[in-house]
């Protein structure tokens, strides 16, 4: 399944949620405050880098998560690439399709984003645990435990719904259903699948809440934890070195001039660039 925790014991598990997603928070916006495709390579390398080094996930596990968003990137970059929006000496022209160091810029540079965005994604939630997150939201963000233990169980439906569509089909195959080609056998069969798995949703979301009621949740304004999360020296380290990083990457990148503009980015990225 997509996105889902994967269990290690490395240095990117170890890490505090909040401020593992406070460090990946930064890395974002430093992400979205550029316009060019070397700055914006280069944060897909280090989300890359650290979920293989950092977090010991297989490069090809990586791979394999983050291929789903590789049409979109590749589409959106080709849109961009071919169809350029300003008058401009084309670098290749063929019919109607056009190519420019405008367009071509923009292009990549909106690919490489998608990718970038998606693998950051993929490395907080791949080592982070949903308790772990829940419980370090109520410690660190004070978050009322009753709203973070709801997130808690949304995270761990993810996996229970996988199953149980995967159980659904396999019932309906069983009974010589959904063998079928083509793409109105896919939609027919999609929606033969949804409505079992709606009822199972509602009849598990049910099953929860009354658990957690014969339980008294959510009876007194505090309570007490089994475990606890802190913020350690590691977690602190590990957010100062990487906003190091980044601002000396960005300064490097800048001193080569390979930033065109650097700040908020207002307009269509065509209005900026040939502003």
């Amino acid at each position: 399944m997509l996105f889902r925790h994967v269990e290690h014991t490395s240095f990117m598990h170890q890490l505090n949620p909040v401020v593992k997603f406070a460090a990946i928070l930064v890395a974002v916006i430093v992400l979205m405050l550029v316009f060019d495709p070397l700055p914006t390579a280069f944060m897909l390398a280090l989300a890359v880098g650290m979920a293989v080094g950092l977090a010991r996930i297989s490069p090809r596990r990586v791979v394999r998560s983050m291929a789903p968003f590789a049409g979109l990137a590749v589409g959106l970059a080709w849109i961009n690439i071919v169809f350029p929006r300003e008058a401009a000496d084309p670098l290749w022209e063929w019919a109607f399709l056009r190519v420019t160091p405008q367009s071509l810029r923009v292009g990549l540079t909106l690919g490489l984003r998608v990718l970038t965005i998606v693998a950051f994604s993929y490395l907080f939630a791949a080592t982070t645990d949903p308790r772990d997150l829940a419980l370090s939201m109520v410690h660190q963000l004070h978050v009322p435990y009753r709203l973070a233990f709801g997130l808690f169980a949304g995270f761990r439906f993810l996996p229970l719904l996988q199953s149980e569509f995967e159980h659904i089909r396999a019932a309906h195959r069983v009974r010589g259903a959904g063998w079928q080609q083509g793409w109105r056998a896919h939609t027919a069969e999609a929606w033969r699948l949804a409505l079992p798995l709606f009822a199972v949703v509602i009849r598990k979301a049910a099953q929860i809440g009354l658990a957690m009621e014969s339980r008294a949740f959510g009876a007194r304004a505090e309570r007490t934890y089994l475990h606890e999360t802190r913020v350690t020296r590691q977690d602190v380290l590990f957010l100062v070195g990487l906003v190091t990083l980044l601002a000396l990457a960005l300064w490097w990148f800048d001193h080569m001039g390979w930033i065109t503009r650097f700040g908020l980015q207002v307009g269509t990225p065509y209005q900026r660039l040939v502003e």
